[in-house]
Parts: structure tokens; sequence; C-alpha cells
């Protein structure tokens, strides 16, 4: 009877053994797992990352609105043509200049002046210039992002500055013509024109006064 119970005791403890060996495999391999599933768990972060990043370089996109001639001082926009010249986007200007925007989030653009260009290509139907009642464009509306950016991801308008239009005065309306005493109107304002004119004036003063010269000559011969 000790014996078959020492028999049946050495059998229990090597089960035991074996289940502490088992054990300890399967803690190793736990581990070997806990590692690849950190690594992976990295490698998905880092691409997740990678992928933010190119998604976001992917929708970045560059926009300036200025006067025509600091754009081409800064030669953002080059003047091309002889006859109803137009303006280019240059190949040398810097981008310091410009505002960086991310074309998801980007709907419309501040403009806030009149004679305005779009002088980057974007497709007809993507974009609206929007007006106020002075005719001055109050903004670039975005209507298709989409197609708006798939020509260019830079956006360059530009501007005509100096006087709005009628604020100039007109001075030929108001230059009047002086009245000279013996004289009609035709001849006043005959004389008026030349005045404006220096050499014209000059051969006008030499005339009359041959002319004068010549009427005495003859009073004296006479």
């Amino acid at each position: 009877m000790i014996a078959e119970l020492n028999r049946q005791l050495a059998e229990k403890k090597t089960e035991v053994e074996q289940l502490w060996d088992e054990l300890t495999r399967m803690g190793s391999e736990v581990e070997t797992l806990a590692e690849t599933v950190a690594e992976r768990t990295a490698e998905v972060e880092d691409l997740s990352g990678e992928k933010l990043e190119l998604e976001n370089r992917l929708h970045t996109v560059y926009y300036i609105v200025g006067a025509e001639k600091e754009l081409r001082d800064a030669q953002i926009v080059n003047k091309q043509g002889f006859i109803g010249r137009t303006l280019t986007v240059g190949q040398h200007g810097s981008m310091e200049s410009f505002t960086q925007a991310d074309s998801r989030l980007l709907s419309e653009i501040p403009v806030g002046h009149r004679k305005v260009t779009v002088v980057s290509t974007h497709p007809e139907g993507s974009y609206e210039l929007v007006t106020d009642g002075s005719k001055s464009v109050e903004k670039l509306l975005i209507t298709d992002p989409v197609r708006f950016w798939e020509s260019s991801k830079v956006l360059v308008v530009s501007y005509t500055a100096g006087t709005r239009p009628n604020s100039r005065p007109d001075h030929r309306r108001s230059r009047t013509t002086t009245e000279v005493p013996g004289r009609n109107r035709h001849t006043a304002g005959r004389i008026a024109g030349i005045r404006r004119c220096p050499f014209r004036f000059f051969l006008y003063f030499c005339t009359m006064k041959l002319r004068k010269e010549c009427n005495l000559l003859k009073m004296s011969v006479g």
C-alpha cells in the first residue's frame, strides 16, 4: 500500500513539473506575443502619422491677394504679350508672402478691391467673385473645392491699385476758355489751344510779330 502511494505521488510530482514547464513556455510565448503586439501597434501609429502628414500635404494650398505692381515687383506675376497683355503666375517668386491653408477648411478669401483678376488657373464654375453695391469684390467664394484646387495648389489674386472709378476729376470739363477782348469765341479758343502747346505758341508769337513789322513797313512806304 505504501509503495503504491509513493508511486502515485511520484507521478503527480512529474505531472506538476511538466505543467510548470508548460506554463513557463507559455509565459515566454505570451511575452513574445506581447512584444509583437507592441511592435505592430507602433508600426500602425507610425503609418497613421505618415498618412495624416501625407493627407495634410495633399490638401495644403497657398494664396495671396495683392496689388498688380507689388506682385510684379516680387516676380509673383508676369505680364506677357504686346496687345491685350495678360497676367501669368511667375516661376521665380518667393512663397514667403503667401498664406498657407488647408483646402478642406478654406471656403472663402477676403479681397475688398475693384478691378480684380484671378491670375492662377482655376476651372470656371468652381468659384465666384462676390461683389457689393459699389461693384467692389468683397471676397472670392470657393464653391467646388475639389475642382478649384485640382489645376493649381496656388491661388494668385491681383487688383489694380490707384484711384477708384469716377473719383478722378475730369479736367477737360473743368477747363474754361479765357475770353479775349476784341476777339470772338472761336479765336479765343484757338489761342487757348495754342497756349497749351509751347512750341505752337512760339510759332504763333513769331508770326504775329512778323505781320506787325510788315504792316509798319507798308505804312512807312505808303
